[in-house]
């Protein structure tokens, strides 16, 4: 019986660094995929030349893509939540990013997301141009 419990504690002991090491990469890959995603909203703003909007929902850790069709008619394009340790930080008033039809952006701000191990990553956007930028801060 303590040979099993043994084996066990073991195989226990190799499997839990993994499962880090999995998380850490699915961390990575949800915050590449949120810059895609703003990325792909200003892109699509230029093609169609119609205003997307990202917005950030604090409270739920989530974003969505919208599509403004007409003046008063929006379509969802994406909705997203956060799953393996990415946090949104509200840290201002601001919680969406539009794009114009020329891809600029209609407001230039810093959004900052934290991570499971508290390392803070700082959101730029660029408001002439658009850029995208995501970098650890900490």
């Amino acid at each position: 019986m303590l040979a099993i419990l043994a084996i066990f504690a073991i195989i226990l002991s190799i499997a839990a660094p993994k499962i880090t090491i999995l998380n850490r990469i699915k961390e990575q890959q949800e915050l590449r995929e949120f810059r895609k995603d703003i990325l792909y909203a200003r892109n699509r703003a230029i093609v169609d030349n119609k205003r997307y909007t990202v917005y950030l929902n604090y409270n739920d850790n989530s974003y969505m893509i919208k599509c403004n069709i007409t003046v008063n008619k929006w379509e969802t394009v994406k909705k997203y939540k956060f799953e393996y340790g990415i946090e949104l930080i509200k840290n201002s008033e601001h919680n969406k990013i539009s794009f114009t039809g020329s891809g600029t952006a209609s407001v230039a701000d810093s959004f900052y997301i934290k991570d499971s191990k508290d390392r803070t990553y700082v959101l730029t956007v660029a408001v002439n141009t658009g850029k995208v930028t995501i970098r650890s801060i900490d």
